[in-house]
């Protein structure tokens, strides 16, 4: 497979090995390393540095089930996030036939452009008669032009105007322009590019395989477990995801009039049965394919009242969207919408969450279909109302002081209220690709309670991890439904090895996914993306969701842990050279030989000592750098089974450490004179020189006191700072680059869950192990008081890390 370079400025292409630039990489997972690696994420989205990827997965080509998804990539311009989003249709597979693995175009042009791409050739046509031309009268002009072979992938109006909602459109198996690229204004990028749309000629190609008759065996028996699963068998090829009105509004998760309730009363008139009366009456079509080689079905052409052609590919997310978010329980109406947005070229989803903001700003009324049927016009033609409505829902929301805003790092949610549908609350708070339904949804996991707390971070770990795979093989997230079964998931593998050799064990498979993820977030770190935006909206935690009347109550600090693949991705280099029990040898050894050397040599207490007493600040950063991250090191190996991890930041936290025990020396100083200093004008005359003298009432009392003092003067801030320099180093993913780029402290702080701070860290730490450990502290001579001090932070970490695992068991 190759790579296909476009730059648009000049004009000039070329071609790469894929397999040699990127190997093993295909969707998802390419678009990540290849974004990673060849922009600078801080870039103006709608800059000359960003990029627009156009590629297929790792299976295009192959007669794997649902593998001629297509996913684009670029900087978001509405999150400003990595971001990927993929459709179905015919082009994934007309570029494995060109022998493609991915477009990837730079630059611009002046004016828009077609480019041509053929068996032999390249070519940029202008685009004559194209401009502002909706999607579907562009296809129908461009078939004229090229042939009735082609697939095609264009923008609408929406984004030629580089709108932040605009998407990209494929055509369908019927050559519909209504497969949507929709999230993350992505069509603004491609406008950016002055690429009005990119034409597949027919091509002949098939791809290379290692083990053809292995692959033909293990995709024959995935087919046939997709056939059998009761949703991929039966519901979506019968109704499509319309399916899920009835599912999602009857657990109470369903958006209504702007996410107030999550029953809409009017669902039966949106629901995949009334979708299917309909369209049974009208000569519409509810078992439909939008690729070939796909057994699922899931998509439908929807007839409007007239019985003619309206829209394709009608999904429960749009449905939701403009339907009972909009407090509209006309299908009609929501197909409408769903034409109308595909061929403007916007995402049918922001469109939705953004009108209804217009309707909590009083512009419109709830339940006005032809109202809501203006504004989307206005977008297409351009008015004032329309061009800020084209800015999405975050940004019109607080143009208009709407308070209610339900969007995740700018990006609207996708008909799934987080309050009554947790999991998925969790992928949509911590996806890198912002509020992102399709990143890992939760609906349906076995032994899963929706309403609950325990286990939906972990339940959106497997999610998204899998999706991610799924993403980057180029198939079908509802393909992935049958590989529940660890037989099937195993399927997935064998059909790899088919096409690429080797063996692939599930975990094997599942490193695509990690891999892919871990991409994504170090992007976003580059971009300035930080932990405070990994967070539902601020209402869903306040407000109460009826039915149920539940709210989004999983901790910030569980939210972090959401794409900790610390664990399975290895460790040190110690570690992965010598193995974990080597490694436990060294460590302990090591520091058994330091205490020894310490304690038995008299030169080296003397040389100790001498250094201790001429350079306090040094020795304090020594110790604590050395000592306190030690203690980290130990508390990772008793919780995740390793010592350092990707994302730690060894030398960051040393770093980190060593100038808190910089600042600590200062306050023992400080107050190992102060309160004292404070005793004697008590009238307690012995306590200045009782630190310094033997064991006995005075000298325990004026040790406690200044134990006292310090832990509740210096040590609040000195943790809250500790606090935020851990999220600063986890921001970064523990790259050194955060020890020169100054923390965005205000929204660390606001990422702080502080109550539990406050319960955890201040109140029971402090009181029951800092101020009883330090008065024993500065019973100490006062060379040993800083050491020891870090020693006691080591053994505080381990003993967090032990109890935070025996809670994670138990839960």
């Amino acid at each position: 497979m190759k790579i296909l370079r476009l730059d648009m400025r000049t004009g000039n292409s070329s071609y790469e090995d894929a397999d040699e630039t990127y190997p093993m990489l295909g969707g998802r997972g390419l678009i990540a390393a290849l974004l990673l690696k060849e922009i600078d994420p801080a870039c103006d989205p709608l800059g000359d540095d960003n990029k627009l990827v156009i590629c297929n997965g790792l299976m295009a080509g192959t007669l794997a089930a649902t593998s001629g998804r297509l996913s684009l990539g670029g900087k978001s311009p509405l999150t400003g996030t990595i971001k990927e989003a993929n459709a179905g249709g015919t082009a994934g597979l007309a570029m494995a036939k060109l022998g493609l693995r991915a477009l990837v175009v730079s630059g611009s042009a002046d004016g828009m452009r077609v480019l041509v791409v053929g068996q032999d050739h390249v070519r940029l046509d202008d685009a004559d008669g194209l401009a502002m031309q909706g999607t579907y009268r562009t296809c129908e002009l461009l078939r004229s032009r090229y042939g009735e072979g082609i697939s095609i992938v264009c923008i609408g109006p929406a984004g030629e105007r580089r709108y932040l909602n605009s998407s990209v459109q494929v055509t369908d198996r019927e050559g519909h322009p209504s497969r949507a690229a929709a999230r993350g204004g992505l069509g603004a990028v491609m406008g950016r590019r002055g690429l009005k749309a990119v034409v597949f000629l027919e091509g002949n190609q098939r791809p290379v395989m290692k083990d053809a008759a292995r692959f033909r065996a293990a995709s024959k028996a995935y087919m046939k477990a997709l056939r059998e699963h009761p949703m991929t068998g039966s519901v979506l090829p019968r109704f499509g995801t319309a399916s899920l009105v009835t599912v999602i509004n009857e657990m109470g998760a369903m958006p209504t009039r702007n996410y107030r309730t999550g029953r809409f009363e009017g669902a039966d008139g949106l629901s995949g049965e009334r979708m299917q009366a309909l369209q049974q009456a009208r000569g519409g079509q509810m078992t439909h394919a939008c690729q070939v080689g796909c057994p699922i079905a899931c998509s439908n052409v929807y007839h409007g009242p007239d019985g003619e052609y309206l829209t394709s590919g009608m999904e429960y997310e749009t449905i939701a969207l403009n339907g009972s978010n909009l407090d509209v329980a006309d299908l009609d109406t929501v197909a409408a919408v769903d034409r109308l947005c595909d061929d403007t070229g916007l995402d049918t989803m922001e469109t939705g969450a953004t009108i209804a903001m217009a309707m909590e700003a009083g512009l419109l009324p709830y339940g006005d279909s032809a109202g809501i049927l203006d504004m989307i016009r206005q977008m297409r033609d351009g008015t004032v109302l329309g061009r800020e409505l084209a800015e999405g829902t975050e940004r019109f929301g607080k143009r208009y002081g709407v308070r209610r805003i339900p969007v995740v790092k700018r990006q609207a949610l996708a008909g799934y209220d987080p309050r009554a549908l947790k999991g998925t609350g969790v992928t949509c708070a911590t996806s890198p690709m912002g509020g992102d339904h399709s990143a890992g949804n939760t609906i349906g996991m076995p032994g899963l309670d929706p309403l609950g707390t325990a286990g939906q971070v972990e339940a959106s770990r497997a999610a998204q991890t899998l999706m991610a795979v799924f993403d980057s093989l180029g198939m079908c997230i509802f393909s992935a439904m049958p590989s529940e079964d660890a037989a099937v998931f195993g399927l997935v593998g064998e059909m790899l090895a088919g096409v690429y050799g080797g063996s692939w064990t599930p975990d094997d498979v599942l490193a695509l996914g990690r891999q892919t993820l871990e991409n994504e977030k170090r992007f976003n770190a580059g971009a300035h993306i930080d932990a405070y935006e990994d967070d539902v909206p601020a209402f869903m935690r306040e407000e109460a969701l009826p039915p149920h009347d539940s709210v989004f109550d999983i901790p910030r600090e569980q939210l972090a842990s959401t794409l900790d693949f610390r664990r399975d991705s290895g460790g040190s280099r110690m570690q992965a050279r010598f193995g974990s029990r080597t490694a436990d040898l060294v460590c302990m050894g090591g520091i058994a030989f330091c205490a020894l050397v310490l304690l038995c040599s008299e030169s080296v207490m003397e040389a100790y000592t001498s250094m201790t007493a001429g350079h306090p600040f040094f020795m304090g950063f020594c110790k604590f750098a050395l000592l306190a991250t030690l203690g980290e090191c130990l508390a990772l190996r008793l919780t995740k089974g390793v010592y350092v991890t990707a994302g730690f930041g060894l030398i960051p936290r040393a770093v980190v450490w060593g100038c808190l025990g910089v600042a600590i020396s200062a306050a023992f100083m400080i107050f190992s004179a102060g309160a004292p200093a404070i005793l004697h004008l008590l009238g307690m005359e012995a306590a200045e020189q009782a630190l310094s003298g033997p064991l006995g009432t005075t000298k325990i009392l004026t040790a406690f006191s200044v134990s006292l003092t310090m832990n509740t003067m210096f040590a609040p801030i000195m943790m809250i700072a500790h606090k935020v320099a851990d999220l600063h180093i986890a921001q970064y993913q523990g790259r050194l680059a955060c020890l020169w780029n100054a923390p965005q402290t205000g929204r660390l702080l606001q990422s702080v869950d502080w109550n539990s701070f406050w319960k955890n860290v201040l109140c029971r730490s402090l009181l029951w192990f800092w101020i009883p450990v330090h008065t024993v502290t500065f019973l100490l001579p006062p060379s040993f008081r800083v050491l020891f001090a870090a020693v006691l932070g080591a053994i505080l970490g381990l003993l967090l890390a032990l109890l935070s695992s025996k809670q994670t068991e138990a839960a």
